[in-house]
């Protein structure tokens, strides 16, 4: 803080000005540089978490309708089965 004061009030304060406003500038310029990188990394993983969040959804209803076939199927066929047992020991007609 003492240097700035310094430069300030020197006799050519408005050249040494110039001199730390484009310093400043070019950190400026490179932070921001910076910040656009953590900004493109950080837009490509909450994607990539997205993309991950819905692939899990679809492979959970995809067991599901997996799971219900695979129950329901040999199920249904069992009781088609017995009901036409039943009803042909009773005299039922379909």
């Amino acid at each position: 803080m003492n240097g700035i004061r310094q430069l300030l009030g020197s006799d050519r304060a408005s050249l040494h000005l110039s001199y730390f406003v484009e310093a400043v500038g070019a950190q400026d310029e490179r932070l921001l540089e910076e910040l656009q990188v953590w900004w493109n990394v950080s837009e490509q993983n909450c994607a990539r978490k997205r993309g991950a969040g819905i692939m899990f959804a679809a492979r959970g209803i995809v067991v599901s309708l997996a799971f219900f076939v695979m129950v329901y199927c040999p199920l249904s066929l069992l009781v088609v089965l017995g009901w036409r047992g039943v009803s042909a020991g009773h005299g039922f007609r379909l």
